[in-house]
């Protein structure tokens, strides 16, 4: 459990997050290994069978390590030792999040497209994708979708 976070201090993670996700996102696509490439999408493939299971502790869990991968994905520790420690901050927000099945399967398929384009080493489009991943989470977790 994370004690301390505030409205105030949720919006500023996450608008740290939109920006160097995006970033994390496009650098993973110009520079990931297909060794990477596969352990993302091992990730992914683990969430979308465990979404059909409706098992969300598994689906975290695996949310974690697709992030974690792409955060790895980067090539850069500094992207990793930023963002994991974010993400980590904000634990009991994604676990409401992802325990709401249809917030589950849109986060999901909004890793697909992000892994897609970054299969495709398309590194705008990854970009693209990772910003609207961390808005919907984000606007989820307000309530304002």
């Amino acid at each position: 459990m994370v004690i301390g976070i505030n409205e105030k201090d949720l919006a500023d993670i996450f608008m740290i997050r939109k920006s160097l996700e995006c970033q994390a996102a496009a650098l993973s696509a110009q520079n990931r290994t297909e060794e990477q490439l596969k352990e993302l999408k091992e990730a992914l493939e683990f969430q979308e069978f465990y979404l059909e299971k409706h098992d969300a502790e598994q689906i975290k869990l695996m949310d974690s390590r697709f992030h974690e991968t792409l955060y790895k994905l980067t090539g850069s520790t500094a992207f990793y030792d930023t963002l994991v420690p974010l993400h980590k901050k904000i634990q009991k927000y994604r676990r409401a999040s992802i325990e709401n099945r249809s917030r589950a399967a849109a986060s999901v398929a909004e890793h697909r497209k992000i892994f897609n384009a970054i299969e495709a080493q398309d590194a705008p489009l990854a970009a693209k994708c990772a910003l609207e991943h961390v808005e919907n989470a984000y606007k989820h977790i307000i309530r304002k979708d």
